[in-house]
């Protein structure tokens, strides 16, 4: 017998996370618990097709969340840009890394487009 889920299931962590309303970038070596490494954020429209994200078939398989680009986010700490995290009333949501990136305080940063992607089960 095969699996299957069905993309409304799916749709639905995904529009849990399109709830955030917050992205930073951290300097956590491991994964952040909390913002207070945050070395820039910028603010995100919550929900799907609304601002800031967009929920559709995934590149593979499955579904996925892609968020907008956010140019120019003003740096408020020095130090090397580890993670990227989505977050709502200080809560976090999702958690990725990104490319080793030093960033200086006063300085700005674009924060690219990114994917998040939930496979059809195998």
């Amino acid at each position: 017998m095969g699996k299957s889920v069905n993309n409304s299931v799916i749709d639905a962590a995904l529009t849990e996370i399109a709830t955030c309303t917050r992205l930073d970038a951290t300097s956590d070596a491991e994964t952040p618990t909390d913002l207070t490494n945050t070395l820039a954020n910028v603010t995100l429209i919550a929900g799907d097709g609304n601002g800031d994200y967009t929920i559709a078939d995934g590149s593979t398989s499955g579904r996925k969340i892609t968020s907008t680009q956010k140019a120019d986010a003003t740096i408020t700490g020095t130090g090397t840009a580890k993670h990227v995290v989505l977050s709502v009333g200080g809560t976090i949501k999702l958690t990725t890394t990104c490319t080793d990136q030093v960033l200086t305080s006063g300085g700005k940063v674009t924060f690219p487009p990114f994917s998040d992607e939930i496979s059809d089960p195998t």
